[in-house]
């Protein structure tokens, strides 16, 4: 818990009469009685929320999604763990970042996570390898609009599958023809 004492808090007359140093003592003080360490032993065990968890997709199985139930997918032309999906691929395919290295798990999620480096430093997670995103297009939990599409981006072509939890497979596409949402 973090505690703060502004110095307009403090009586004008204190404030002027106090020594050099009073002030910054009395606060020392104050927060020392106040635990004001920054850390509590129940908040070190407070384990961080997943990153990636499992959820049943209608007609699909189970599935990873991020911490807000959106469907998690990876393309093809990425499943070795290089980067080709940038620019304004990067705006309709949403790269799953996290600040470190770290990448929080729930139950359920039985592959490998890790991260890979993004072209600009950012910490992509990766599962069994491959790349996450998020589709744009997905607006609500449970949504794979993207399961199935090809599109193509500054030249690099993807053709995009929903993330199952067996062993990394991806989910075969749609039976049926058409739709999509149009080459950038």
């Amino acid at each position: 818990m973090k505690h703060s004492i502004h110095v307009s808090a403090i009586s004008p007359k204190l404030r002027r009469w106090a020594p050099p140093g009073a002030l910054a003592a009395a606060a020392i003080v104050t927060l020392t009685a106040c635990g004001g360490s920054g850390s509590s032993p129940a908040a070190a065990t407070q384990r961080e929320p997943a990153v990636v968890s499992v959820q049943t997709a209608t007609g699909i199985g189970k599935i990873l999604v991020n911490s807000s139930g959106r469907t998690l997918y990876s393309p093809d032309q990425e499943q070795s763990g290089f980067i080709s999906c940038t620019g304004k691929c990067a705006e309709i395919w949403i790269p799953l970042t996290v600040p470190g290295t770290a990448v929080p798990a729930a139950a359920g999620v039985s592959g490998a996570l890790a991260t890979v480096a993004r072209p600009g430093g950012a910490h992509q997670v990766t599962y069994n390898g491959a790349p996450l995103y998020t589709f744009a297009l997905d607006t609500a939990p449970d949504e794979t609009k993207g399961n199935g599409a090809a599109d193509s981006f500054g030249g690099n072509s993807f053709t995009w599958h929903v993330l199952m939890t067996s062993d990394g497979a991806t989910a075969p596409s749609p039976s049926t023809s058409g739709g999509g949402y149009g080459n950038y």
